[in-house]
């Protein structure tokens, strides 16, 4: 069940994507942007840190999808 919240489409996806908006929502109307803003900051690099098992092959990666040459 957990590997259909990440399933687009599927009606687990939709409850738990909503779910993320009511969330961000309800920050947002409590404690403003820019702490809502920090908040989910600090939520990214940590599941970076916690998820990604080679930091430095995924950040090659990113960098060479923002330095790749159109033809």
């Amino acid at each position: 069940m957990l590997s259909q919240a990440f399933t687009p489409g599927t009606p687990v996806s939709v409850i738990a994507w909503g779910l993320v908006g009511v969330v961000v929502a309800v920050l947002l109307l409590l404690i403003g942007f820019w702490r809502t803003l920090l908040i989910c900051v600090c939520f990214a690099v940590g599941a970076f840190l916690g998820g990604v098992k080679d930091k430095r092959a995924f950040i090659g990666r990113v960098l060479d999808l923002f330095h790749r040459q159109e033809r």
